[in-house]
């Protein structure tokens, strides 16, 4: 065998056994699950993050910034983020996964109808190495689309019409009978106070329960709203209702959370009570916004469509969600 030859073998030796001992690193990819079912404007969906990932591999929280905050109406609100799969034996997101998948929920609301396109959220991710994790990186999920339904029924639904008074004749009888019931009401109450002035003195008196304590504005408004929507009045055409309801409780929601009485003021003074409170501009401005659209349904006979009374609603939420108190992570941070 000659030299050549034998020097041609050793170099595709050289070629060869690099790519024999070379390894494909193993892939990470990420995606959305969005929950099966029917969804309105301010529900509560659970989408759910799935990471697949090499064991070893060690991720980041996840990053919702590309989602409005919730302080302004918007699609969508993200509210939690937490993981759904943890590591043996407990830890937090941050530790190595061993299962090969890791999972997280985010909590969001949606403030308008229709297809609604959840943005792509990214991933940031420390491969598995030598010695501790590798070099940081990066991968992202497709964007999601969620359908939102009208709180309002579907297709066209006249208003109700407006019914005349109905006149009852006058009749004594209801007078007579009540006088009657209130004269025995009367004497049964004086035979019960003689008879409670007979008693013995009672022993010592009863401890004191203690007071429940006042609802939260956020809570009451939160609760309000929801009895709001599921009342009936919109199914029934009763927009005006709905619109002075509506108003009320964000005038109840702004009174308890900045201290002023608000439930018999225009809508010009509750912004100026606000100014003298000390709220954020912006607070201001939606709310103004807010019930001067309600002041036009109530006042100026507008009725508005279905997408302008949805507008007004998601309105309402998001006024509402500003006013949330911190969770117990936010309030130690």
């Amino acid at each position: 065998m000659n030299r050549p030859r034998i020097l041609a073998i050793f170099l595709g030796l050289l070629a060869v056994i690099p790519g024999a001992f070379a390894q494909e690193e193993p892939e990470v990819s990420a995606r959305l699950i969005v929950p099966a079912g029917e969804f309105t404007v301010g529900d509560l969906i659970e989408l759910r993050l799935v990471a697949r990932h090499p064991p070893g591999t060690v991720f980041d929280l996840p990053d919702t910034s590309v989602v409005a905050a919730g302080r302004t109406p918007s699609e969508f609100v993200v509210e939690q983020v937490e993981p759904a799969v943890r590591p043996e034996g407990g830890g937090s997101a941050r530790e190595p996964a061993s299962e090969g998948e890791t999972a997280w929920t985010v909590k969001v609301r949606p403030f308008a109808t229709g297809d609604l396109t959840f943005p792509a959220l990214s991933l940031s991710y420390h491969a598995a190495g030598v010695g501790g994790a590798g070099e940081a990186r990066s991968v992202a999920t497709e964007p999601a689309v969620i359908h939102v339904r009208s709180v309002l029924p579907e297709g066209d639904h006249p208003p109700a019409g407006i019914k005349e008074p109905w006149w009852l004749r006058r009749s004594w009888w209801g007078v007579i009978l009540g006088a009657l019931a209130a004269i025995i009401l009367g004497a049964v109450a004086v035979a019960a106070w003689r008879r409670y002035r007979r008693r013995p003195r009672a022993g010592p008196a009863a401890p004191v329960v203690p007071a429940i304590p006042e609802e939260p504005p956020y809570d009451r408004a939160l609760r309000e709203l929801e009895s709001l929507l599921a009342g009936g009045l919109l199914a029934t055409g009763r927009i005006k209702e709905f619109h002075i309801a509506l108003s009320e409780i964000i005038k109840r929601f702004l009174a308890g959370r900045y201290r002023f009485d608000a439930l018999d003021r225009t809508t010009e003074e509750v912004v100026a009570d606000l100014t003298r409170s000390g709220a954020d501009p912006s607070l201001m401005r939606g709310a103004s916004q807010l019930l001067g659209a309600c002041d036009l349904v109530k006042f100026a006979k507008h009725r508005p469509a279905g997408a302008e009374i949805d507008e007004t609603v998601g309105s309402a939420r998001a006024l509402i969600e500003s006013g949330r108190p911190p969770r117990a992570e936010e309030a130690a941070a």
